[in-house]
């Protein structure tokens, strides 16, 4: 017997069910039925009574037949009377707008208490899912009906939607714990008070006269539209009024019939600060008195409804700059820019006037009051219909209204209540006409990469913390704008991850502009004025790996284990470069998730940490360790470029879709040059796609102002790493650590700025010198970026501030953070440094140290040997006169204008780091 043929006998017997997986399990182990074998039998078992359409999980692990967990929804129905009695029922009292629409959603039973707590409903499904629960889920909207149909013909509870499905934070803010992980996808719902428990309704709804209704309640989908008719029905099987609040509950001011008490209240402030007790005192000893019905708080809350406050701190509120401007102006402004909740909204409101402007410029004939504003409502519509008499905006005769004007707006002035509303009628009018314009102009997927207008100006501004080539930093400009990818190549240290990851930023960042916005929150004003800037491109930044994968860059089926249960699982998921490219795209969860097919691949800018961003492009640091040709073999033609290239993304459903590259997207690399023989394992075709560019040193010209840069970088860490004796003694960037050494900015008007170094006595100058004259002979025979000397520096200067003497923290600096660097360094260019810091001082012994080293070496190898020694004196000097042949004699001179051999180091006879440097010499190194 099978086991799944064994757990339809266990559960036959049981009745249908349902019973425990641990019950059922032991049952079919007990009676020795079947055999499960490995370590974990209950979730094997689990895996086949999924797969097995005989099953029904009721959740938490319970199973019944599939036969029975049908039949549990229509129990009894072969055995009804022949006449059911009438269920009780009474009629309603309906509150939802009239656009509203209802959803049953069904829900399990024992979740039901903590959804209904926390104010929420949520389904399980996954994200990306396409079925139709999933799209109804997504079409829910604030205002919405929800009932909860906690099975088996119970209503859980009825509530209405106050903040809709939100792709960006898909559990609403909730912790997964909240319902559990399989809840993926949240509402926020208003649940009313009653029914305050669980209903039974079933056998009302196996009454002929509700059997469509139960049908709809019942059917398996998730979630379910129902009709107007149909959720009538139910609440008066429940016996319940609608959710919300009742039509009769005014959205609008109710303090005064009118709006000029409301204005001479606020008027009456002046530039005096009140409390709201204060304010409803004044409001109460007014003519005509304010209503009874009103308490302080509710009387602010009309006032911030009606624009004429503000808050000026935790109890005080005063009037707003505009209210003492000109009175028809002040009338028209507060019913243009009046506010009214959003119904079933939390802190949620709409603001009419923009949909009874453009009913004022169409009306040419008499209407209807109470459909002056259908969307509040008609005692509301009457109400408002009012204020815009009272502000001049249209003219009432009888139950009827027209315009009161062709043209709407005031006579020049230039007080601030007719400025005021002269910016908001024409904002709104704009807005009616399309003309009005409150962001950045979307960008399309086919948008090119724009050039960059200010390129010398944002050189500058690089300049102000990097070092660097400025013919370099035109080269990648122009690589990257003319569509190519760039792989960024050069020694350690050099700033190319850096480079890679603030240039697409720098370069591309956009002028701030400024818009006019209309708002929709009473604590600001009718309009505001926003600042909008895009910064160019956001990095993302990720380090390759030699296991990387066509799975790793674009996606793949990979292991996933439950939380909760510790069952595995796979899934697909999305490499690197995937996730990338949706993030360029709305409703993909940020890169998470493909878009829904039905809305395509729609542009959006990216927001991150507060900045936005034109979209987002990938840096892969370390861009060789990965075996590139395996990983991106693929996208050859995806790289290529071009107004239609696309990527193909796998999906759950085993297909390939096609995700748009857009045009302006780049891929930077960046390629340690020490490691540069791993390009001989890109393909030719591979490396078509991209530009090589070498980012090098500073040159032996900037070598003051890279000790500057370097020196002022260490201070700074060592500050932020809570050194207090640092000081930050000038905005501009010097710091300064007292009584040593201080780094100071180089104003200069036509370049970027520089920084210098002084030190505060004589040792601490001898040691750094020390330290540069072997740094710089270092890069004789390898290019060291500048990051090595940040390091070496922050250990010398953290050396002495744990009590080092100078000459030792130097050292041990060298030893532990240099020395193993140089294993790259051949056996005699490893010598030369042994010799310079055994000679240093002495250019006579020095010259014939170096001398010995150049006779002992092959005809190539010293060739290359002395086109170093020539191409480094060339570099610091602007010329050379080493001739590269091999009867060349090296003059104590010349190897002092190449290796500053002239002075003695600051360093002990045996060091630390000679020891480590002889051990390289002799092959006995790490």
């Amino acid at each position: 017997m099978t086991i799944a043929d064994a757990a339809f006998t266990i559960l036959s017997r049981a009745g249908g069910g349902p019973l425990h997986l641990s019950d059922l399990l032991a049952r079919i182990q007990m009676e020795g039925l079947a055999e499960l074998r490995g370590q974990t039998p209950q979730l094997s078992l689990a895996s086949i009574l999924l797969r097995d359409e005989r099953f029904h999980n009721r959740g938490r692990n319970s199973w019944m037949l599939a036969a029975a967990a049908t039949a549990a929804d229509a129990a009894d129905d072969l055995e009804l009377p022949a006449v059911l009695p009438e269920p009780p029922t009474r009629s309603p009292k309906i509150y939802a707008e009239e656009t509203a629409r209802c959803w049953r959603i069904h829900f399990p039973r024992e979740l039901w208490e903590n959804a209904r707590r926390h104010g929420v409903i949520a389904i399980g499904w996954p994200l990306d899912a396409q079925n139709q629960s999933v799209k109804r889920f997504h079409q829910i909207r604030a205002g919405d009906r929800v009932v909860a149909y906690v099975q088996g013909g119970v209503i859980g509870g009825i509530g209405v939607v106050t903040s809709p499905f939100d792709p960006e934070r898909p559990r609403a803010d909730c912790a997964a714990t909240t319902l559990g992980d399989e809840f993926t996808q949240y509402l926020r719902v208003a649940w009313a008070d009653a029914p305050a428990e669980p209903q039974n309704l079933l056998e009302a709804l196996r009454h002929a006269n509700y059997t469509h209704l139960y049908n709809r309640i019942k059917n398996p989908h998730t979630v379910m539209p129902l009709s107007r008719d149909d959720y009538h029905t139910l609440l008066s099987l429940l016996q319940v009024d609608d959710a919300g609040e009742p039509r009769s509950a005014s959205r609008l001011p109710t303090g005064w019939e009118q709006l000029a008490p409301y204005l001479s209240l606020a008027r009456g402030m002046g530039d005096t600060e009140l409390t709201a007790e204060q304010l409803l005192a004044r409001a109460q000893a007014s003519d005509p008195p304010l209503s009874a019905a009103l308490d302080a708080d509710d009387l602010v809350a009309e006032l911030l409804q009606l624009r004429l406050i503000m808050s000026a701190g935790p109890k005080n509120y005063r009037s707003r700059p505009y209210v003492n401007g000109d009175e028809t102006a002040l009338l028209r402004l507060c019913a243009l820019a009046l506010l009214a909740p959003v119904e079933g909204a939390v802190e949620q409101y709409l603001l009419p006037a923009q949909a009874i402007l453009p009913r004022l410029a169409a009306t040419e004939t008499p209407q209807p009051v109470e459909h002056f504003a259908p969307e509040l409502g008609e005692a509301d519509a009457i109400r408002l219909v009012g204020w815009y008499a009272e502000a001049g905006l249209v003219t009432v005769d009888g139950d009827a209204w027209l315009p009161s004007l062709p043209d709407l707006t005031l006579a020049e002035a230039t007080d601030p209540a007719s400025l005021a509303y002269a910016h908001l009628f024409t904002t709104l009018q704009d807005e009616r006409s399309g003309t009005f314009s409150s962001d950045l102009a979307h960008l399309a997927t086919d948008a090119a990469l724009p050039p960059v207008e200010a390129f010398e100006e944002r050189m500058d501004e690089l300049g102000q913390e990097l070092l660097f080539d400025h013919a370099v930093i035109r080269r990648i400009y122009r690589s990257l704008l003319a569509g190519r990818h760039v792989v960024l190549s050069g020694p350690p240290g050099t700033g190319k991850t850096e480079l890679a990851r603030r240039l697409p930023s720098l370069l591309w960042r956009e002028a701030p502009i400024t818009f006019q916005r209309l708002t929709f929150s009473p604590d600001l004003p009718p309009l505001e004025q926003v600042t909008e800037q895009r910064h160019g491109y956001a990095a993302l930044v990720v380090t390759a790996t030699e296991d990387w994968g066509v799975r790793d860059v674009v996606g793949g089926i990979g292991p996933r284990l439950d939380s909760t249960s510790g069952a595995l699982s796979y899934t697909i998921e999305h490499g690197v470069l995937t996730r990338v490219l949706l993030q360029h795209y709305q409703d993909t969860e940020r890169g998470r998730r493909l878009p829904p097919p039905a809305s395509g691949f729609l542009r959006r800018d990216r927001h991150h940490e507060g900045r936005r961003y034109r979209g987002i492009w990938l840096v892969i640091d370390e861009f060789t360790r990965a075996p590139i040709d395996a990983a991106f073999g693929s996208l050859l033609t995806t790289l290529s470029g071009g107004q239609q290239a696309t990527l193909a993304v796998p999906t759950r459903e085993g297909e390939l879709r096609e995700v748009p590259l857009p045009r302006d997207f780049r891929i930077i690399g960046t390629l340690n040059s020490f490691d540069r023989h791993f390009l001989n394992q890109i393909s030719e075709a591979m490396k078509r796609r991209f530009d090589f560019i070498d980012v090098l040193p500073p040159s032996p010209a900037d070598a003051i102002f890279e000790q500057g840069i370097a020196l002022k970088e260490a201070l700074r860490r060592m500050r932020d790493d809570g050194f207090a004796a640092i000081e930050q003694h000038d905005a501009a960037g010097g710091f300064r650590w007292p009584g040593v050494l201080r780094v100071e900015p180089i104003t200069d008007a036509h370049k970027p700025r520089r920084y210098q170094w002084q030190a505060e006595t004589p040792e601490v100058a001898t040691v750094l010198e020390s330290f540069w004259r072997i740094f710089s002979a270092i890069r004789v025979f390898r290019q060291l970026g500048t990051a090595q000397v940040v390091a070496v520096y922050l250990n010398v200067l953290t050396g002495v501030r744990v009590g080092m003497p100078w000459d030792e923290a130097l050292d041990t600096a060298l030893a532990d953070g240099l020395a193993d660097q140089l294993q790259v360094l051949s056996r005699d260019e490893q010598r030369t440094l042994d010799a310079l810091l055994e000679h240093a001082g002495q250019p006579g012994e020095f010259a014939a140290a170096v001398q010995a080293i150049v006779r002992e070496l092959p005809p190539g190898r010293r060739a290359g040997y002395l086109y170093a020694l020539r191409e480094r004196d060339t570099a610091i000097h602007g010329t050379s006169d080493l001739a590269v042949r091999e009867e060349t004699l090296l003059s104590a001179a010349q190897l002092g204008r190449v290796f500053l051999s002239d002075v003695a180091l600051a360093l002990p006879p045996s060091g630390a780091f000679r020891r480590r440097l002889r051990d390289l010499i002799g092959e006995r190194g790490l």
